[in-house]
């Protein structure tokens, strides 16, 4: 089970991280006035960081212009990019175009009762997409990080739609993990992507929350896949 964990600022977010099972480090960058949002300069130097400390540095942006984020990812040197935001597939086609090589993530925004993006799903995937990450949408209209639990119902009901990987976030919690045993158990579960379940309560990254989560989590997807 993979795990990502999203959000981190600074340097030592990184040295955190890499002592605990995150495989991924979510590195926000053109989230305009985002509490973890980047500018191209740090953003570099911690893409840098990840990857000397064995993290996958993760672009994750409201940014569509292909040209913008071809640049980003060739200074940063990050192979993957999460993309939020309700971009049309046609666009995406484009940041795919420009961006042949990286692991392209589509966030696919869960509000009560239904993915909002359903029926674009099929031409997501035809323009490119690698992996998709089912995230909850705030009442008050954020995307990305809004601790809102993810209405694991509605993903279901997307999920015959899709012939990717995907990863699950939207409030994820080692308590809730029950919740979505029947999408731990699905073939197409990649892992999982935490904010506020890898923080302490004065907002710092915590290796023992981390690594709880995970490893709560991972028991949980082995005990569906041996019944």
């Amino acid at each position: 089970m993979l795990l990502k964990v999203c959000g981190a600022t600074t340097q030592q977010d990184i040295a955190v991280l890499a002592r605990t099972p995150a495989q991924w480090a979510g590195l926000w960058y053109g989230v305009a006035q985002g509490r973890a949002d980047l500018d191209r300069s740090r953003l570099v130097t911690l893409a840098a960081a990840a990857r000397t400390s064995g993290l996958s540095p993760v672009i994750v942006t409201l940014l569509s212009d292909p040209h913008r984020l071809a640049e980003t990812v060739n200074e940063s040197g990050a192979s993957h990019v999460q993309l939020h935001g309700f971009l049309p597939p046609r666009q995406l086609a484009l940041v795919r175009e420009a961006l042949p090589d990286a692991t392209l993530v589509k966030v696919l925004h869960v509000a009560p009762g239904r993915v909002l993006e359903h029926t674009w799903i099929p031409a997501y995937q035809d323009c490119g997409t690698d992996v998709f990450l089912f995230d909850s949408f705030g009442a008050d209209g954020r995307v990305g990080s809004t601790g809102t639990p993810l209405d694991g119902a509605a993903v279901t009901a997307a999920l015959d739609s899709l012939d990717r990987p995907f990863l699950l976030a939207g409030g994820l919690s080692t308590p809730s993990r029950g919740e979505y045993r029947h999408l731990l158990g699905h073939h197409g579960f990649l892992g999982i992507d935490i904010d506020t379940a890898a923080r302490h309560d004065d907002g710092r990254f915590d290796t023992v929350r981390i690594t709880r989560t995970a490893s709560t989590w991972r028991e949980e997807r082995e005990r569906v896949r041996v019944t």
